[in-house]
């Protein structure tokens, strides 16, 4: 099943969008209007990486500005 398909509307656009469930249609919405709204076709997508924090460095940043 298409998420989405552009229609043609005089002097308008518009959207046919089709979902399994509410929730999954609202979804395909979303896509549907931000694929007219921007172009998509140049970005890359991000890995987010969770990087744990050192415990001495986090120690030493919040002691600094410490006047106890």
């Amino acid at each position: 099943m298409k998420k989405y398909e552009q229609i043609d509307i005089s002097g308008d656009v518009g959207l046919h969008i089709s979902g399994n469930t509410l929730k999954e249609l609202f979804e395909n919405a979303a896509l549907g209007i931000s694929d007219l709204s921007t172009d998509i076709s140049g970005l890359k997508e991000i890995k987010k990486k969770r990087s744990p924090l050192i415990p001495t460095a986090a120690r030493t940043f919040w002691s600094c500005g410490s006047t106890n």
